[in-house]
């Protein structure tokens, strides 16, 4: 989980910021394709965290069974 939170952080969003920067001087279809894509890509990484925050709530916070002690 914590590569997917950094890949995102220091990878995904600053590409995301720098193209929002060079908007200006991009063609607006060239533009809409790689924000798309960017974007999407970060809903997924987005999905798959939140997914793996749910195991880890559900299977992760059991206390241990007085069998197993």
């Amino acid at each position: 989980m914590l590569i997917l939170v950094l890949a995102s952080l220091f990878g995904v969003h600053p590409m995301i910021a720098e193209l929002k920067l060079q908007k200006d001087i991009m063609d607006a279809v060239e533009y809409k394709s790689q924000f798309g894509k960017l974007h999407g890509l970060s809903a997924v990484m987005y999905l798959v965290l939140s997914i793996l925050g749910l195991i880890l709530v559900v299977f992760g916070l059991r206390r241990p069974s007085l069998d197993r002690i």
